[in-house]
């Protein structure tokens, strides 16, 4: 997956979603696997560096942008009618609501001391589904 590459129009099926991955580090926590930042198992976690730059994993518009409850900043891109892809963990969101962004577009940032964790969940319908995601 190319960056600025626009979504195919003809996702006929969900395992067929490819995702930029969203930061250059290593996923620790694998979709189906229950752990304290994945409890549901309905995503995946990256353990990032300070201060990564955070990219759009896929084209879309943006649904979501800002503070809920624990979870610092989060993102919400919808795409292709039913789907949408969340980000959380961020620290900072450099997108607004009803932007339209590309794949490996800017997003934010993640914080810039201590630990962080970059949460994926991708969704159809509002059923989480397995994320296939290619290497930057």
């Amino acid at each position: 997956l190319e960056k600025n590459q626009p979504l195919s129009p003809h996702l006929d099926r969900e395992e067929n979603v490819p995702l930029l991955s969203p930061v250059q580090s290593p996923l620790i926590v694998k979709f189906g696997q229950k752990n304290i930042r994945n409890p549901d198992a309905s995503g995946v976690v990256f353990r990032t560096r300070s201060g990564a730059h955070v990219l759009a994993p896929i084209s879309g518009k943006v649904l979501y942008a800002g503070s809920f409850r624990r979870y610092k900043k989060i993102l919400i891109i919808g795409f292709h009618k039913s789907y949408f892809l969340l980000l959380t963990g961020l620290d900072r969101l450099d997108v607004s609501v009803g932007q339209e962004i590309k794949v490996g577009d800017p997003t934010g940032c993640m914080a810039k001391k201590g630990k962080s964790y970059l949460y994926l969940e991708l969704r159809n319908h509002g059923i989480p589904v397995k994320p296939h995601i290619m290497k930057t």
